[in-house]
């Protein structure tokens, strides 16, 4: 297994307020929920380690897919650890942030399937929170089956709680995982995990 890397490093640039600031400036994007890249570092650095640590540690180098990547933060924590990981969203209005980090994302809408990528393309695919902005949500479970072409091992989703959720959790909780995944966990926050079945 890898070492256990610190966050202190990737925090580095962002500590400065002004950083944000000036990127927001050029962007014309005032979403301080994730121009302030050091706050969703923080965020997502807790979610890896608490629903991925395996696969942040793993021993073989990974490449993932973060649907939904917003500014890019979790592709930057893979890469700390030494993986490959690639962006999908849109608007990307981040790529900007992600692009001046050297890292790599595709726009693309999350809710517009088959996404541009090959069949077990990816070793993990992870979705924190975007699939609740993918509507309706009766197309959630073809997403799933399509992380699920996607992925070679393991697909992590985190959809936002609120009422949208509440109305798609039944096709979260229904879905029949395909192409060999089995779930391997469900937290009470809204949180999966399906492994393909070895």
């Amino acid at each position: 297994m890898r070492k256990e890397k610190n966050i202190e490093k990737l925090l580095g640039p962002w500590r400065d307020p002004l950083v944000s600031e000036k990127f927001a400036e050029k962007t014309g994007n005032t979403n301080h929920k994730f121009i302030n890249r050091n706050r969703t570092i923080k965020i997502n650095w807790t979610r890896l380690h608490s629903y991925a640590k395996d696969l942040l540690l793993s021993e073989k180098s990974l490449k993932i897919l973060d649907v939904g990547c917003g500014n890019g933060a979790t592709l930057e924590i893979f890469r700390h650890y030494g993986h490959e990981a690639i962006g999908l969203d849109k608007p990307q209005i981040y790529a900007p942030m992600i692009e001046s980090q050297g890292l790599k994302s595709v726009e693309h809408d999350g809710a517009s399937i088959p996404y541009p990528f090959k069949e077990n393309e990816f070793d993990l695919v992870i979705c924190w929170g975007a699939i609740t902005f993918f509507k309706p949500v009766e197309k959630w479970p073809h997403i799933l089956d399509e992380l699920a072409r996607l992925s070679k091992s393991a697909i992590i989703l985190a959809p936002n709680v609120g009422q949208v959720y509440d109305k798609g959790r039944p096709f979260i909780e229904n879905w029949r995982p395909s192409r060999g995944f089995k779930l391997a966990e469900k937290r009470e926050n809204s949180k999966y995990r399906w492994d393909k079945k070895a």
